[in-house]
């Protein structure tokens, strides 16, 4: 059962007594009521516009009357911090400075409040007519307020105007909205006539506008962009939702709504913890005052907001994606917790009963009618009982017609799949580190999903995500991940651009944040040059959540590449003496070829270490080949290096330029990576113990809850050095760079001085 908040007499106080939702996640009512003497409620005053804070943990509202009221979610208190004595019309609560809050008043200006210390702090004037939207940007430092006319941009330090943005054919073209974009500088202008403009927030400078068809015109109405300025979705009076790229500039989907839906009012993103930003679920407020989620990735519906009782009037998201805040058309404010709303969504569904029965009650299932439980779905079988009869299975929307067989059938056609499967895939106990996995979730078993591995070749792609974090066992540390990330950018990978130009911005942000978080983990990271190249294949794949690409790193440096840093700066030498034990084995012949070229380990082997072998194969395959991986003792990629080696050594013997070796171990060859996980499992299998790396290299150690464990096998002074080198570099450069800086301000001003001097000497030369 939800909550009720009267606000009629109060100025402070708890907003629930006893937190509960309710339905979809309602958290509290609020109502602000006028009573007669006999406590009987004449009207209501009608809450009009709400904002929250940065942080996504406060909220405020403003009614009718002026009255400005701050609810704290999490400390579960509300109070008035003002009263403007007249109603608004736009408010931001998303400064910089967090109790400062903007209002916009009737009279067309803007006024700056202190929610703490319950005073005027700034007056914003020019507009002719209203202000309908205050838009901050991402640091709080500026912001745009809009009306139908005109758009100011404001510095929020010293409430200064900087720009305007004016329209010169007011009768044509009205200005829907203007918005900063987040992340980039650039400020989006909407118009009505559907044109979308983009401004650098800088100077006002224009970048670009968007091609929209001129056909079958959209009547754009409503925006929403993700959190990583990438994607703006457009939408309003028509059944569509029109998805651009904002750095290509292009159109990349449309979207059919619903016959229901005519209209879109409002829209917004609903953020998600470690998504980066590139947000999938969308808000949108149709014209029947519904408020319904979407995924526009799988385009699905998923829930909505409100009914015909309770029509919606504006909504607003926060920050943070737990909470929703809606001003309905009654006048009354609903505050919803989404965070209980996705956890009853994403619910394990409840368990399936079945019925044990005897075998004779098997036996007589050609002869029983069955009946399902779900929907009207009914089937019958024939009364014949011939094990290759036709049954027709019947819905409330189609029919679907399948072949039956008889229960002995059935069973003499499990028994010959297993007994394949069990053929083909006997597990070999030398490579297969069967103790670290015995503790899968629940419902999963390792030893079969090997079997399917090994029969396969591959884990179904549409699992694959979700088989690797079973098998990685990952704790999903949400808090010690925010933690991190918290610590900003760290300065090593300050300018990976420049050493790894990408074309796409956000994947660029999200290998700087992922890196950086590595870094604040163990120091040795930020020292490592051949992190971004082992990294980036797992950027590339998790880039839609943070958080499990961290991990998923974390895991794969703190087991497979366990011995890696313990002659850091120099390669592994241990581990490539390893991998030259294993080739002078199996083929002497080979090794003796790359003593001869003088063609080392660091060549042949760490060359494929370094980049976790992102090189020499395609996508697919290097997916598959890391099923393999995860799926067997870390020592397993050792004996995929040697096996690569030996299967190509036919094109190696003839090789004999150093340039070439390089080459070779860098790119791709035409060779089937089936083979290669086929040679390496026999390498496995027929390696003595003496040289078998599994002795010298651990088991597999998922990472700890709660918090990540310590990772400390580095030389610790030579790390400690480069870092104390690199901080001192830093500040020469810093040091030189306001040198410099002011040798070229103090030149600046000798020229500014010389040129009054001979203005002046000119001026008396005519007098």
């Amino acid at each position: 059962m939800h909550n009720t908040l009267e606000l009629h007499g109060k100025e402070s106080g708890q907003i629930w007594h006893r937190k509960g939702a309710g339905k979809h996640g309602l958290l509290v009512t609020v109502l602000h009521s006028i009573f007669n003497v006999a406590d009987v409620p004449l009207k209501t005053v009608h809450f009009l516009q709400a904002g929250f804070d940065r942080n996504g943990e406060r909220l405020l509202a403003v009614d009718q009357r002026g009255n400005v009221y701050v609810f704290d979610l999490i400390r579960n208190k509300f109070e008035l911090v003002h009263r403007t004595g007249t109603s608004c019309t736009a408010v931001a609560f998303n400064l910089r400075n967090p109790s400062e809050f903007l209002i916009g008043m009737p009279d067309f200006t803007v006024k700056c409040f202190d929610a703490d210390k319950k005073e005027f702090v700034a007056w914003l004037k020019g507009h002719t007519t209203p202000v309908k939207e205050i838009s901050v940007d991402s640091n709080g430092d500026f912001c745009i307020t809009t009306s139908a006319e005109i758009a100011f941009l404001w510095e929020l330090k010293t409430f200064e105007r900087k720009r305007k943005l004016t329209i010169t054919n007011k009768n044509d073209v009205c200005l829907y909205r203007a918005f900063f974009c987040p992340v980039s500088n650039y400020i989006l202008t909407c118009f009505r006539d559907d044109s979308i403009l983009v401004w650098d927030a800088r100077n006002l400078e224009f970048k670009y506008q968007l091609a929209v068809p001129e056909k079958n015109p959209p009547f754009y109405r409503a925006f929403a962009v993700t959190n990583d300025g990438g994607i703006l979705v457009c939408g309003g009076k028509s059944s569509y939702l029109q998805i651009w790229n904002l750095e290509t500039h292009k159109l990349m989907k449309i979207i059919e709504l619903p016959k229901v839906i005519k209209e879109i009012k409002e829209m917004a993103f609903l953020s998600e913890s470690f998504d980066g930003g590139s947000h999938k679920i969308i808000a949108m407020l149709c014209q029947d005052g519904i408020l319904r989620f979407a995924d526009i990735e799988t385009c699905r519906d998923l829930f909505q907001i409100g009914h015909e009782n309770d029509l919606i009037h504006h909504f607003l998201l926060s920050s943070n994606g737990k909470f929703c805040s809606c001003t309905l058309v009654s006048g009354q404010l609903h505050i919803y917790d989404l965070a209980s709303t996705w956890k009853e969504l994403n619910r394990a569904p409840s368990p399936i009963v079945r019925t044990l029965r005897s075998n004779d009650d098997c036996h007589n299932d050609t002869n029983s009618q069955i009946t399902c439980s779900k929907g009207s779905t009914t089937a019958r079988s024939s009364k014949s009982g011939a094990t290759s009869s036709t049954n027709t299975i019947t819905t409330n929307k189609l029919a679907i017609k399948k072949r039956s067989h008889s229960a002995s059938d059935r069973l003499q056609l499990k028994q010959h799949y297993a007994t394949r499967i069990s053929d083909k895939t006997s597990i070999s106990s030398s490579i297969v580190d069967q103790s670290a996995f015995r503790n899968l979730p629940e419902g999963l078993n390792f030893k079969k999903l090997y079997k399917i591995l090994r029969f396969y070749g591959e884990y179904p792609s549409k699992y694959r995500a979700f088989i690797w974090r079973c098998l990685l066992r990952l704790p999903e540390n949400h808090a010690a991940y925010a933690a991190l990330v918290e610590k900003g950018g760290h300065s090593t990978f300050a300018k990976l651009q420049e050493q790894y130009p990408l074309k796409s911005r956000k994947l660029l942000r999200i290998m700087q944040r992922v890196l950086s978080a590595l870094a604040h983990w163990s120091s040795i990271f930020g020292e490592t040059d051949f992190l971004p190249l082992l990294s980036f294949p797992f950027i590339k794949l998790f880039e839609n959540n943070q958080l499990i690409c961290f991990e998923v790193i974390a895991t794969v440096v703190f087991n497979w590449c366990q011995l890696w840093f313990m002659y850091f700066p120099n390669p592994p030498v241990n581990v490539l003496g390893m991998i030259e034990n294993l080739l002078t084995h199996h083929d002497h012949t080979l090794l003796a070829h790359f003593v001869r070229y003088k063609v080392t380990s660091q060549i042949y082997a760490w060359s494929l270490l370094e980049t976790f072998f992102s090189e020499i194969f395609n996508r697919d395959e290097w997916l598959c080949l890391f099923d393999h991986i995860f799926s067997n003792h870390p020592s397993f990629i050792l004996y995929i290096v040697t096996s690569y080696c030996i299967n190509n050594r036919s094109a190696l013997l003839r090789v004999t330029e150093l340039d070439d070796f390089k080459y070779f171990f860098h790119h791709r060859n035409p060779i089937s990576v089936q083979t290669i996980l086929t040679e390496a499992y026999r390498l496995s299998e027929v390696t003595p113990v003496d040289i078998d790396p599994k002795r010298m290299i651990e088991s597999f150690q998922p990472l700890t809850r709660a918090q990540y464990p310590v990772f400390n096998k580095y030389p610790k002074f030579i790390v400690d050095y480069q870092i104390q080198e690199k901080e001192k570099l830093r500040q020469e450069e810093m040091t030189y760079i306001r040198q410099r800086e002011l040798n070229v301000e103090m030149y600046r001003e000798r020229q500014q001085r010389r040129h009054e001097e001979e203005s002046w000497l000119r001026q008396q030369v005519l007098i």
